[in-house]
């Protein structure tokens, strides 16, 4: 069942784009509700190669055991409001699919240990349906893209998994402490959530955008091939809180090789937090806490590409393998068709 439902995920990212070219034409950019879904975008965190240095379980210094780290995001529109909706409240609103892959190829593992075949080990599948609404009053002037603040609440329910059948721990295998070993390779972790976020911006003179988000996330199981595996039972855990403190830049302006260039710039810090009883979890520390802090640069001449640096410490975020603590620095590209585009009120419309 898990293999088809995967093949169908597959295919969706495949024939979505071919969809782009059936849409209406554009909506005025130049409008309150064309400048919210604008700045929606500057939280897209698009599509991602990188190569990555990592430290698993505090041994060793930052090494390099990954050949490299992949992150596939395909949101699609399923509704978005537009100028020319009757009421307002629609045109600040979006119903979206949102599959999201991760996947690292591994040249050792363990650390030390070169694996000759360089496997994927394991995949990270989820997919998401939500609904996004921004949050305004009726009598907002809808021609004026320069406001200052904004809010918006987002809520989705996904499916979480790896994609594997076997047990999650390798059968009658133990460590020196007693500890069931997990099954990285071919184990299974499989998980579904309710989350539910609320964001507040806010922009300055110069324009730059400065954000606060808060997501609570619950965790669940029960249905039936969509489960929450047992092995994670006070383990994985069922309450999450993330935060997500971003700031993304007006225009700038940097000289290359006695050319000016145009740039958006986006950094961010974003600590998570479990919440609930995870006393089963390996060891003394429960790694209740991970912390990411991100930087993504983009050029505003190139159509979708740009460069991110990030730096991660916490729970290894690849599903089965959470039982390790990881740090990772990862420099990359990024690729996202519908970046957020800074507005400078010099801008003709």
């Amino acid at each position: 069942m898990k293999r088809k439902l995967l093949s169908l995920l597959f295919l969706h990212i495949g024939i979505c784009p071919l969809m782009y070219g059936q849409l209406l034409k554009q909506d005025n950019t130049y409008t309150y509700f064309a400048e919210l879904w604008n700045i929606y975008e500057s939280y897209n965190k698009g599509l991602r190669v990188s190569i990555p240095a990592m430290q698993i379980n505090h041994s060793g210094k930052l090494s390099m055991p990954c050949l490299f780290e992949a992150s596939i995001n395909n949101q699609t529109t399923v509704f978005k409001g537009r100028d020319n909706n009757k009421h307002k409240q629609l045109r600040s609103t979006m119903v979206y699919l949102h599959p999201d892959i991760t996947l690292r190829m591994y040249s050792e593992d363990p650390p030390g240990t070169p694996t000759n075949s360089l496997p994927v080990r394991p995949m990270n599948f989820v997919i998401r349906a939500g609904i996004t609404k921004f949050l305004h009053s009726n009598k907002i002037d809808a021609g004026n893209p320069y406001f200052k603040h904004y809010q918006f609440i987002d809520f989705c329910v996904a499916h979480y998994s790896n994609g594997q059948g076997n047990s999650h721990f390798y059968k009658d295998s133990v460590t020196s402490s007693g500890d069931s070993i997990p099954n990285y390779e071919s184990g299974n972790f499989s998980t579904n959530y309710l989350r539910l976020g609320f964001t507040k911006g806010y922009f300055d003179k110069r324009r730059t955008n400065y954000s606060c988000q808060v997501n609570a996330q619950k965790d669940f199981g029960g249905l039936g091939v969509f489960s929450y595996d047992d092995a994670q039972i006070h383990r994985y855990g069922y309450w999450r809180l993330n935060c997500l403190f971003q700031i993304q830049s007006a225009i700038i302006k940097m000289n290359i090789f006695g050319k000016s260039y145009p740039w958006t710039l986006k950094g961010s810090y974003q600590p998570e937090i479990i919440l609930d009883n995870i006393e089963k979890y390996f060891g003394p520390n429960k790694n209740r806490i991970s912390l990411r802090f991100t930087l993504v640069a983009q050029n505003l001449n190139w159509r979708n590409v740009g460069f991110f640096a990030e730096y991660y410490t916490g729970r290894d975020y690849l599903n089965i393998r959470y039982y390790d603590h990881i740090r990772m620095f990862k420099i990359g590209l990024i690729a996202n068709p519908t970046y957020y585009k800074p507005r400078v009120k010099s801008e003709t419309h």
